[in-house]
């Protein structure tokens, strides 16, 4: 009979407290369209290495609540923004605006987060890439469950070996039930819907851990329409409330309601299904699994669940069932591992993890092989153009 172990001593490092610098570092916000500006702001406000400098928002109305709510000073232009010590820009625009928002910045500061997954479509990126490669600038795509503990575990599993060799891989994301509908997921200007906006999140984790694929075969279907019912989740704009009295229904999503995509390697399958109608919250129910010839391992990315079965003792881990303590759950601790790794490239520090530039255009390369494929009946399709291969584990876990 397998044993059963619980690994506390597979705890990664939390981060060290930071140092508090000679001068802070001056923080603003272009755009203030996503949703994700809220956490960033909470978690930036409290760091002593950081002073808040504001935002710019066109759209007067949500300028005004951002401004009371969030506690920034609105700025009338960008320029004046730049102009007023602006050292990090963190760009929450929405996805067809990212772009020229970014590039405004790019020279002028020493960092630039672009909310994911950067750009309406993946071509919009073409004519900066050039002069940002060039440009001295740090730059950060918004990928905060990158900075998960889970990831972490999954790094060094698949970097001990232990699982023997990795045939297939799969996972799994959504949306809670309509939230699809939001505007977010339902922008006209956007290559696509769920698969686009929440299914980057699953390509920049499958393709940090295993590299670019070759190759893309995807679906992405709207489903026949469904009965109505009420939707818990739904946020009609940036700080309206979620509530029960929202009445949704499958099948009305502005792009798809399914999604599906196999990323095809040499030697292993990574499959990634997303569907925009999840019954629980964010995050809630998505996970990962890896299964090589000597283990497997059960990720519930809300929970920061991992459970390691082996068949053999290898790279340090017992055989049977082993859970690794992820230390931490929750969403809030990525976002300030994501910022804090920033910071610190901001000012020339080394980290171990990022979502450079490199690695958000291969994900961008990764849907847009998604939709070729889905538009072709699942056709296989290859990435254009190929680029370089991701920072991590390509020699070690692609072999």
């Amino acid at each position: 009979m397998s044993a059963r172990h619980t690994d506390k001593s597979f705890v990664p490092i939390p981060i060290a407290e930071p140092e508090i610098q000679a001068r802070a570092l001056g923080v603003g916000f272009v755009g203030a369209q996503h949703p994700h500006i809220t956490a960033r702001v909470r978690i930036l406000e409290k760091d002593p290495r950081v002073r808040l400098v504001g935002f710019v928002e066109q759209d007067e109305e949500l300028a005004s609540q951002v401004a009371r709510r969030l506690s920034l000073k609105r700025y009338a232009s960008l320029d004046e923004l730049l102009d007023d010590g602006l050292e990090i820009a963190i760009v929450e625009a929405l996805d067809p605006d990212v772009p020229v928002l970014a590039d405004a910045c790019v020279g002028r500061v020493r960092a630039v987060l672009l909310e994911k997954p950067g750009a309406a479509v993946p071509d919009d990126l073409d004519g900066y890439v050039e002069r940002w490669s060039t440009s001295g600038t740090t730059f950060e795509f918004g990928y905060e469950m990158h900075y998960g503990m889970f990831m972490t575990h999954l790094r060094q599993l698949l970097s001990s070996g232990c699982l023997g060799q990795v045939t297939l891989a799969r996972l799994h994301g959504g949306c809670p039930v309509g939230c699809a509908l939001e505007l977010w997921q339902s922008l006209p200007e956007d290559l696509g819907g769920l698969g686009y906006t929440e299914g980057c999140h699953l390509v920049e984790l499958a393709t940090d851990l295993f590299g670019l694929p070759d190759g893309v075969s995807a679906l992405s279907v709207k489903l026949p329409s469904g009965e109505p019912f009420l939707s818990p989740y739904f946020k009609s704009s940036l700080f309206s409330e979620s509530g029960g009295g929202t009445t949704v229904q499958v099948g009305t999503c502005a792009y798809e309601d399914v999604v599906t995509m196999t990323l095809v390697y040499p030697k292993r399958l990574v499959t990634i299904d997303l569907t925009a109608w999840e019954s629980g919250n964010w995050v809630q129910d998505w996970g990962i699994q890896i299964y090589g010839t000597n283990g497997t391992v059960d990720v519930a990315v809300g929970a920061e669940r991992v459970r390691l079965v082996l068949r053999e003792a290898r790279g340090g881990f017992s055989a049977g069932e082993t859970v690794l303590d992820a230390g931490q759950s929750g969403l809030g601790y990525m976002y300030e591992r994501q910022l804090d790794s920033l910071l610190r490239r901001a000012v020339g520090e080394p980290v171990d993890e990022a979502v450079d530039l490199a690695a958000g255009l291969g994900v961008l390369q990764v849907l847009a092989a998604l939709y070729r494929s889905a538009n072709a009946s699942g056709a296989l399709c290859a990435l254009q153009p190929a680029s370089a291969e991701r920072h991590h584990g390509e020699v070690a876990v692609r072999s």
